[in-house]
């Protein structure tokens, strides 16, 4: 049997000529780019996450993390069927979809068994590629992880428009060496935050992306040192290393991309990308009023939530996993109730926690029996009270009392401060929580 070869969209020649327009094929490696696939294969737990762009004949990978191959040919590309359709393709078993079944890429290295590809798209509509996550072992793609997979696609399109924005900026500089009416709408109109500082660190320029992101408006940022953007752990030393890079030349940040935060005007941080180029006017080391620098920040908030749902999804399988394989040990030891009630404060982050079951009696009004709480004893009395509500020997039927309205009534309650919730049963003083 012969491999399938995808089908060609009928708008690939301007699909092709937008690819290339945007001047990203076959140019060098980009931190930018191969942190993101970096990150995919670790949230998702891949061997392999590619940032794949499909040309006339050929897929060549911007970002390819976990294969040492920088093209395929386009006809035994996976990502080209994503290129016809416009929608995600998963494949859970390559070996068994008749489209693939005899792919040379399945059937020789890399072996691949399992894909998911979510389309990159440039900012007039065309499918420019994907960014793809590849197995060697067949599995599913739970829709919480498309979601995400779709929000990483969606970072790396701004990292496409970026190098796009960038390149052409960086070609205006070279033929005006002034800052002109093209710069000024790249600037203005980037989806991306723009700052433009002098060799002092005083902000010149900023765009209303920076505003919006970080609480400001242009008048309170302009003229003003950048450092009011950092937090103090950065802000301390901000201006002792841009003084040092102008006298030096040896950067630690300027020429390369990171992972920061910056400072919101109400006291949050916000996660960003960050790049920063010093733009070529040719001034001299000391004068440092016309030395520039751009920073380009991206907004990585999403990101960054993905990673934390991810990572409680992975704590929660975890404690599952454990639970399970434990099960007799902890029922035996007498310990499941303890375990439970600590991976209950794990989960939810919380300092004390406690876990009963809900008991009718014989005037069928609820009591409530405690398995396992956290110690709030303050005294020999609630020492005393503790251990028999630990022991069984004592339970709750205070149907009036914040967690009464919990095990009596099935509300759902939720309170900032219980010492002064009306709701919190009048808690005696001395009281820990």
């Amino acid at each position: 049997m012969s491999t399938t070869l995808p089908p060609i969209p009928a708008n690939d020649a301007a699909r092709v000529a937008a690819l290339h327009e945007l001047g990203i094929l076959d140019t060098p490696d980009d931190d930018s780019f191969d942190n993101l696939t970096r990150l995919a294969a670790g949230l998702f737990d891949v061997p392999i996450a590619l940032v794949s762009l499909v040309d006339s004949n050929r897929q060549w990978f911007k970002s390819s993390y976990g294969l040492c191959v920088s093209q395929t040919p386009r006809d035994v590309s996976f990502c080209a069927y994503v290129i016809n359709t416009g929608d995600m393709l998963l494949i859970e078993d390559a070996s068994q979809d008749a489209r693939f079944s005899q792919n040379p890429l399945v059937i020789g290295e890399p072996h691949i068994r399992f894909y998911a590809g979510a389309p990159l798209r440039s900012n007039s509509g065309f499918i420019l590629g994907t960014l793809c996550l590849i197995d060697t072992t067949p599995r599913i793609l739970s829709s919480t992880q498309q979601q995400h997979l779709e929000l990483l696609a969606r970072q790396v399109e701004q990292l496409i428009q970026m190098h796009y924005q960038t390149r052409a900026l960086e070609d205006e500089i070279a033929r005006t060496n002034v800052v002109s009416a093209r710069y000024e709408a790249i600037i203005k109109g980037a989806a991306a935050g723009i700052v433009r500082i002098n060799g002092k660190g005083r902000i010149i320029e900023v765009n209303r992306f920076v505003c919006t992101m970080l609480g400001y408006s242009e008048n309170e940022l302009i003229g003003q040192n950048v450092k009011m953007l950092m937090p103090a752990r950065w802000a301390t030393d901000h201006d002792n290393y841009l003084a040092a890079y102008q006298r030096t030349g040896h950067a630690k940040v300027i020429g390369t991309g990171r992972e920061v935060d910056a400072q919101h005007r109400n006291g949050d941080t916000i996660p960003v990308h960050l790049a920063i180029s010093e733009v070529a006017l040719g001034a001299g080391a000391d004068n440092h009023d016309e030395r520039q620098f751009i920073g380009i920040l991206s907004d990585l908030r999403d990101i960054r939530a993905a990673r934390e749902r991810e990572r409680q999804e992975r704590q929660l399988l975890e404690l599952l996993h454990r639970g399970l394989t434990d099960y007799h040990a902890l029922v035996s030891g007498n310990t499941l109730w303890v375990f439970l009630k600590q991976a209950l404060r794990n989960l939810t982050g919380s300092e004390y926690a406690l876990i009963g079951e809900v008991i009718e009696n014989d005037t069928d009004e609820p009591t409530l029996k405690i398995h396992a709480i956290t110690d709030l004893s303050w005294s020999d009395e609630s020492r005393d009270l503790m251990r028999k509500l630990v022991e069984g020997d004592l339970m709750l039927s205070n149907a009036d009392s914040m967690l009464g309205r919990v095990f009596a009534q099935g509300e759902t309650i939720i309170s900032d401060n219980v010492m002064v919730d009306a709701r919190g049963g009048h808690l005696p003083p001395g009281t820990r929580i």
